[in-house]
């Protein structure tokens, strides 16, 4: 990758380059268009009018994903899942006052996840990487959260209360992070979930903690270790029970 200044008549003719005016508002290029090799530029913060970043797919684009990104005021949307993007989260993103979504799945991204804590965000999704180390409790102050994705890294450690009484979120998957452990919060329960996602884990707990003692919970889907003889999980409202590497939904072996 290169940028280099040019007109904005011409930067906005290349192809995958969106522009709003003269004024480059957005960049959506994947694997099924062009396929990317190199790194993404510190440049790439120049463009002080972008919105959205959207290069998803392409296992040639390599490196650190640039912090000058999130210094752009205007920035709002940033997908770059699915490459070989590597590094950690750069703290920026706590900065960016626009952000509403990120998502860095499938990539080789490391370190910890405290800096996603950024309360502008409606939703991030980091599954399939190497993330390490414990889910931050301040991920409670993300208030207008509806959709968390964690699942396939390494963190460990107990889950946060805090992160039930994020009073929207509909969507919290964690699974296949076996060092989480401990007893799921009570508190659960009593929040607007709808998918719950904890196969693979360790964490452990008692059916009131996310089904009560009432009526079944509308989850369109909750998955956790509630198979086997000895479960971890103990859940009449799961609607996926896994033993390990097996699970049954409506019992049904997959």
């Amino acid at each position: 990758w290169q940028v280099q200044y040019c007109s904005p008549a011409n930067f906005c003719g290349i192809y995958g380059v969106l522009c709003s005016g003269q004024f480059v508002s957005g960049l959506a290029l994947g694997a099924e268009d062009i396929n990317i090799v190199g790194t993404i530029p510190t440049e790439v913060g120049l463009l002080s009018s972008l919105r959205t970043v959207s290069i998803e797919n392409s296992t040639s684009l390599s490196g650190a994903v640039p912090s000058e990104l999130f210094l752009i005021e205007t920035i709002e949307s940033v997908s770059l899942r699915g490459n070989k993007l590597s590094g950690t989260l750069p703290s920026e993103i706590l900065q960016a006052s626009n952000l509403f979504w990120l998502d860095l799945d499938e990539n080789l991204m490391t370190g910890t996840i405290d800096n996603i804590a950024n309360p502008a965000l409606e939703g991030f999704a980091l599954s399939n990487n190497l993330f390490s180390g414990s889910i931050p409790a301040s991920l409670g102050n993300l208030k207008e959260a509806t959709y968390i994705e964690l699942g396939i890294n390494q963190l460990t450690g107990s889950l946060p209360d805090s992160l039930s009484r994020i009073s929207g979120l509909e969507y919290l998957s964690l699974f296949k992070n076996p060092g989480l452990t401990g007893d799921i919060p009570t508190s659960y329960y009593n929040s607007l979930l709808t998918n719950l996602h904890l196969e693979g884990t360790n964490l452990t707990g008692l059916e009131e903690a996310f089904c009560g003692t009432g009526t079944l919970p509308e989850y369109e889907e909750f998955s956790a270790e509630c198979g086997g003889q000895s479960p971890r999980v103990w859940c009449w409202c799961c609607t996926d029970c896994c033993d390990g590497a097996t699970c049954l939904r409506n019992y049904i072996a997959y």
